[in-house]
């Protein structure tokens, strides 16, 4: 396959859709990725954890409001991974 090339880090193909990617674009991705993952992943933990201790001062209008809070944030973190 013949390519044309139109910088020094990325390869085009001339005729098909294929598309290439250069390793710094690979990595720049890779690292998107694991940011996204750890974010999410200590979003989850320490909204559970706010659940947890808010679930103590149960008779409180601000525990209540800080607990749908985390509960939401939760499913916002985890739906918002999978896609």
């Amino acid at each position: 396959m013949e390519r044309n090339i139109t910088d020094q880090n990325q390869l085009i193909p001339a005729t098909t859709g294929e598309v290439t990617y250069s390793q710094e674009e690979a990595s720049i991705t890779t690292a998107f990725y694991l940011c996204g993952f750890f974010v999410c992943t200590f979003g989850v933990i320490g909204n559970t954890l706010i659940v947890i201790v808010m679930r103590k001062f149960e008779r409180m209008s601000t525990s209540v409001y800080l607990s749908v809070l985390a509960v939401c944030d939760n499913i916002v973190l985890i739906v918002g991974e999978c896609f």
